[in-house]
């Protein structure tokens, strides 16, 4: 029932992965990012599992590639802020 998978290592440790998708929710990436990461460390937290790193899938819309860049670059400062604190 939880949001998040736990893998037995070999060595007997333990390994908690959990992974969400959502569309943007606003205009705004830098805090479509900090909500991202802080829903994708709730589930861990939910399971007494401690974040060790993240992984980011982001589709981002065609069309200009600088935009692009700079839509990515936005969403990634925002997450990589949230996680930070955490």
């Amino acid at each position: 029932p939880d949001d998040a998978a736990v893998f037995r290592h070999p060595e007997g440790a333990l390994a908690v992965a959990t992974t969400d998708a959502f569309p943007p929710f606003c205009d705004d990436l830098y805090l479509v990012g900090r909500v991202a990461a802080t829903n994708a460390a709730s589930d861990l937290w939910a399971m007494g599992a401690e974040a060790r790193a993240a992984l980011a899938f982001v589709c981002l819309p065609g069309g200009d590639p600088a935009r692009a860049e700079e839509q990515l670059e936005h969403f990634l400062r925002g997450a990589l802020a949230q996680l930070e604190l955490m």
